[in-house]
């Protein structure tokens, strides 16, 4: 997020200045929403993942194997 931030800033910045942010080297109009996007799809794929665990035989190495992972990416989503 802070990064996010001092990108702003800065695109801000050359705003005042009269630069033109499409002359960057890198510009892409669908960001954040293509990153916010790509985030959901990882989040559906995650809780997902463990689904077929209780389909069949239940294994308990993969339940736990299920819910590591969903923790994993939880933990990951609340650092970023």
């Amino acid at each position: 997020m802070l990064l996010n931030h001092d990108n702003h800033l800065s695109a801000r910045g050359m705003k005042e200045q009269g630069f033109e942010l499409r002359k960057n080297a890198y510009h892409n109009s669908w960001q954040p929403y293509l990153a916010y996007w790509g985030c959901a799809w990882s989040a559906i794929f995650v809780l997902i993942n463990g689904l077929t665990i209780f389909f069949g035989k239940f294994n308990v190495s993969g339940f736990f194997a299920a819910c590591g992972l969903l923790k994993l990416h939880l933990w990951i989503l609340s650092v970023y």
